[in-house]
């Protein structure tokens, strides 16, 4: 577990998160995550793949859908703040990585056709593109049936 106050931009939150897990290869990270899990990461290459250390290491998003599919996302970082990218959709941008990070234990993505709620959209419509939902508070989503398994501490 990492210290989330020595990321510049995170000074407000003096405590650690279960879902920041450092530098990691992607491999480890797919191993240790859950359907509907998520965690950020550092990702280093496998052993296989090393030809030394990494020029940049870029924070990334790893998530294990409901369907067990494993999702890497980078995190980009700017004078906005921090942002999950997938691929084209318009993501909440946060001051903080912690807020970021909290954003998305909370809020859910409802998928239309499954009634399966994701934590983030991942799922496709049934026109074979993602179709982004509003999110859903996890606190407003009483009358709906959530179908992910439950979620283990790290």
């Amino acid at each position: 577990m990492f210290d989330l106050a020595a990321i510049p931009g995170n000074a407000d939150d003096p405590g650690k998160s279960t879902r920041f897990w450092g530098p990691m290869t992607q491999k480890s990270v797919r191993n240790q995550l859950e359907p509907g899990d998520f965690a950020f990461f550092y990702p280093l290459p496998d052993d296989d793949e090393s030809e030394g250390p990494p020029l940049a290491v870029l924070l990334n998003c790893a998530y294990l859908s409901s369907k067990n599919r494993f999702h890497v996302f980078p995190v980009s970082s700017g004078r906005q703040g921090w942002r999950v990218e997938i691929g084209e959709r318009l993501m909440p941008v946060f001051s903080t990585l912690s807020q970021l990070i909290r954003h998305h234990e909370i809020h859910s993505y409802l998928c239309l056709e499954t009634r399966v709620l994701e934590n983030f959209p991942v799922f496709a419509s049934s026109r074979g593109s993602a179709e982004v939902t509003n999110p859903v508070s996890s606190s407003d989503s009483s009358s709906l049936s959530d179908t992910r398994p439950s979620k283990k501490n790290h």
